[in-house]
């Protein structure tokens, strides 16, 4: 794959995606960061909260990946695992990692004890209680993604875009049957529960379901005759009443408006979401995530020590995205833009 390719397939960017991302941030934060009394959360309105934020992530990730390997294999005829592999250790590991020996070196040796650090750098941490170092939790969700993407690239390459796509969507079904056939024995443990990839990867499915519908007249005439209200008040009710377990519904809504957006629908939301502090805050929100689960950690939600702990948080995550993020990147871009001579595995198109 020339250098020229590879800038323009891993150039591509939809603007209000990084809105959604903002977005999904927000919601993150506004659970992990939110103010205690006698500690319990102030508003159980929120409380999980960052469940929803989440699914956006998933959903967005599905679709955002999905794209870019079928505009790969739209530009060069082919997509390469190998490359695409690459592209995720350069754009997730350095910050992961540099995170977890932060921690490691603040924490000493009771890091270790239950095996978290094993667990978060070969993610498998969602595979574990929710017992021992709790600044590693929030990678139970960069596991869930990482396995899932083992996986998927594999399948969309071996079926091919337009089987895949219906695949996606049937698997997607299949979990969210089985999570309702074990809501009973779950009900009482639903973060346990939230963690499990056989549960919670139908959102990824449904993202990567609408990038290969994204270019079908038909789902593009659909998506544009919703009403923009109907679909924000659906969202609205899966907030507020579907609070612990995330059911399919919404991940289909979140796509819905995802997709929407980005073909240019809702015009005011689409500005919202190109807002600039929004989607500088969406630029920057893997950063944020992986280093919020330490700022939660330190009495962050004692109200009086909020302003200090986002103040460090920021400075924190502005230095990992511009001396971490980026700079890896653009190695694994460049090494990526490297020719080599290895068969090119097509997709086959059915």
């Amino acid at each position: 794959m020339s250098s020229a390719i590879v800038q323009a397939v891993s150039s591509i960017r939809i603007p209000t995606l990084d809105g959604w991302r903002g977005i999904a941030i927000l919601l993150v934060l506004v659970d992990h960061l939110q103010p205690l009394r006698y500690g319990q959360p102030t508003n159980i309105w929120t409380n999980w909260i960052g469940q929803h934020g989440v699914t956006v992530f998933f959903v967005l990730s599905g679709f955002l990946i999905t794209t870019k390997l079928m505009q790969e294999q739209a530009a060069t005829g082919h997509i390469r695992l190998g490359r695409f592999y690459l592209r995720r250790c350069f754009r997730l590991m350095p910050c992961a990692w540099t995170y977890l020996l932060f921690v490691l070196l603040i924490r000493g040796a009771t890091f270790t004890t239950s095996g978290e650090f094993a667990s978060c750098i070969l993610f498998f941490r969602n595979s574990l209680t929710l017992e021992g170092f709790p600044t590693t939790l929030h990678f139970w969700s960069l596991s869930i993604e990482e396995q899932f993407y083992l996986v998927w690239p594999a399948l969309l390459l071996l079926a091919g875009a337009q089987r895949a796509r219906w695949a996606a969507l049937a698997l997607a079904s299949i979990v969210a049957v089985f999570r309702l056939l074990t809501w009973h024995s779950t009900i009482d443990q639903p973060i346990v529960a939230s963690f499990a990839t056989a549960l919670r990867a139908d959102a990824l499915l449904i993202g990567c379901a609408t990038a290969l519908f994204q270019n079908d007249p038909r789902v593009r005439k659909a998506v544009q005759a919703i009403p923009g209200p109907a679909v924000l008040g659906a969202i609205v009710l899966c907030l507020y009443f579907f609070h612990r377990f995330i059911p399919l519904g919404e991940s289909i809504m979140v796509a819905v408006l995802i997709l929407r957006t980005s073909m240019g629908g809702f015009p005011t939301v689409g500005k919202f979401l190109e807002w600039r502090p929004l989607a500088t805050l969406g630029v920057m929100s893997y950063s944020i995530y992986v280093w919020q689960g330490f700022a939660a950690e330190l009495e962050a939600r004692n109200l009086h020590r909020l302003p200090l702990v986002l103040l460090g948080l920021a400075v924190v995550s502005t230095c990992s995205y511009y001396g971490i993020e980026k700079p890896f990147i653009r190695i694994g871009r460049s090494l990526e833009s490297k020719p080599d001579h290895m068969p090119a595995a097509a997709v086959m198109e059915s």
